[in-house]
């Protein structure tokens, strides 16, 4: 009996305007508003719940794993090569929250969206130098994109030799390496480089982090308390 009472009064609740079902509710027998006292309270306890839960997430963990990915951030930077600035450049904090999961994460490294256009060598006379969009359309064709987070794996893990005429184990009938975008010659072959394994630094720092994590967590606590 008492599920009719509770279908019928959701009915009124979500057609009524909230002063109708008030003085609806209160032309009706006592036992209505008891069942729909003890129902709606369910609800609004969830709510808030939730709310807690989504503000722990968002004010006291996301915080925490943000500030260990930025101490992070600070040894890799420290680490990495610099030939045109582009790499350190993408080195940084990322993170999100999924309240629906209960998950938050957050890591320290290349971060997509910074790709620096780059000028060819031979128009600046040494090493490749980032430039603004404006300067490239006078350049024409002698500028591309260097994004890091295509090539920042070959910088941490070095590369083996490269020889004319393979790759990939496949023959390509290519007798001399030439880069057409710098114009450098090379010849048969170009020697391997060595890896700068700039992440290094930051991956041997675990018990740092979870310290950085805990205390952080208990700050943020405290914070949300008051």
């Amino acid at each position: 009996m008492a599920s009719n009472f509770k279908t019928w009064i959701e009915h009124n609740a979500k057609t009524m305007s909230p002063e109708q079902f008030s003085s609806w509710l209160d032309s009706q027998p006592p036992h209505y508003r008891i069942v729909y006292e003890q129902n709606a309270s369910i609800p609004q306890a969830i709510k808030d719940i939730e709310k807690i839960h989504n503000e722990i997430l968002k004010k006291v963990v996301a915080p925490a794993l943000k500030r260990a990915a930025e101490f992070l951030t600070k040894l890799e930077k420290a680490s990495a090569p610099s030939l045109t600035g582009t790499l350190k450049q993408s080195l940084g904090p990322v993170g999100k929250i999924y309240p629906e999961s209960s998950t938050v994460w957050a890591a320290a490294g290349v971060r997509r969206g910074f790709g620096r256009v780059i000028v060819a060598s031979r128009k600046v006379g040494g090493k490749p130098k980032r430039t603004s969009k404006k300067v490239t359309q006078a350049l024409g064709s002698d500028f591309k994109q260097a994004n890091p987070a295509n090539y920042a794996w070959l910088v941490q893990h070095g590369r083996g030799p490269v020889v004319a005429g393979s790759n990939k184990g496949k023959p390509t009938g290519k007798r001399a390496l030439f880069n057409s975008f710098t114009g450098t010659f090379f010849g048969h072959s170009v020697k391997g480089s060595k890896a700068n394994d700039f992440m290094a630094a930051a991956e041997a720092q675990v018990g740092a982090v979870e310290s950085i994590v805990n205390d952080e967590i208990d700050s943020n606590l405290k914070k949300l308390a008051v």
